[in-house]
């Protein structure tokens, strides 16, 4: 009996040491999910914020953000003479750099493409068209002047007045893209704007394709835009 009695109490402790040792457990399993699920709060609510601001500088002209010396403004899409058009601006923020290129008998290429795809469920995006805009710049030196040429003709700008006289020729800049009959209501639409300002008259062996120098005066920047119609 006195045997069996001890056996009984030893199994009550047990039983007494697990339950305090369960309830001890969940208390801290309840702690532990607390504080998991505070930190996993803060974590999306840090995702969130810097997909924000990932999407905010991917939205911005990057040529903004590295401090560029040209850029496109005033860009966006409208229905001209039956057309879907991509209009624009190309502003110069600092003559500078563009001076000091050509005066050092530079010639270079303004080159603006377009292109516009249907966005679909589930698909591949439809291809519906492209559109470019090129215009050449070059100097001379000795007169202290720039020649300007695009599809509207041939201009020449001192180089005293080249930024603003630039700024009001590249304002209001028109890419007809496609017919307005391509355009389905009820469809989203995604439009990408690539430009640079590419030498034209760089040196021979700088231009080879293994060599990894780009002379470009500005490299290549995108511009994408969603447009719902």
């Amino acid at each position: 009996m006195a045997c069996a009695a001890y056996v009984f109490l030893q199994a009550a402790r047990l039983s007494a040491l697990c339950q305090c040792l369960m309830r001890k457990f969940d208390t801290e399993i309840q702690d532990f999910l607390h504080v998991y699920n505070s930190c996993h709060m803060v974590y999306k609510k840090i995702k969130f914020n810097i997909f924000t601001v990932l999407f905010v500088l991917a939205c911005y002209p990057s040529c903004l953000l590295a401090s560029s010396f040209v850029t496109l403004t005033n860009l966006g899409v409208d229905n001209r003479d039956g057309a879907l058009s991509v209009g624009f601006n190309i502003e110069i923020i600092d003559a500078a750099p563009l001076l000091d290129a050509l005066q050092s008998d530079g010639a270079f290429d303004i080159v603006c493409e377009a292109e516009i795809v249907r966005r679909r469920p589930a698909l591949w995006n439809e291809f519906l068209g492209t559109t470019s805009y090129t215009c050449t710049l070059t100097s001379n030196t000795m007169a202290r002047e720039c020649t300007v040429s695009d599809a509207r003709g041939t201009h020449t700008f001192a180089f005293a007045q080249l930024a603003a006289e630039l700024n009001r020729y590249w304002r209001g800049l028109t890419m007809p893209l496609l017919e307005w009959e391509q355009v389905r209501r009820n469809n989203i639409y995604l439009l990408r704007v690539s430009f640079k300002i590419a030498r034209t008259n760089g040196t021979q062996w700088a231009s080879k394709p293994l060599f990894f120098i780009n002379q470009d005066l500005l490299p290549e920047t995108v511009y994408e835009l969603e447009v719902e119609y």
